[in-house]
């Protein structure tokens, strides 16, 4: 997780991992979410795209689940 601003806008970025990979999930304008941190779980979904060449997907829906 970081918090980098795009164009002057704060973006929370984190990285979601599961066994078939990884995507890039960007929140603009957030500094943070609560219930998102390092090793939470979460379920987007969204329009994946590519962002800096890496696949992507910007403000996402989502839900927070059980640990």
């Amino acid at each position: 997780m970081r918090v980098q601003p795009w164009a002057d806008v704060p973006t929370l970025e984190c990285t979601l991992v599961d066994e078939t990979g990884g995507i890039t999930v960007v929140f603009l304008g957030r500094r943070k979410i609560a219930g998102i941190h390092p090793g939470a779980r979460i379920r987007v979904e969204g329009v994946a795209g590519s962002h800096h060449e890496k696949l992507a997907m910007l403000n996402p829906d989502y839900t927070l689940l059980e640990a």
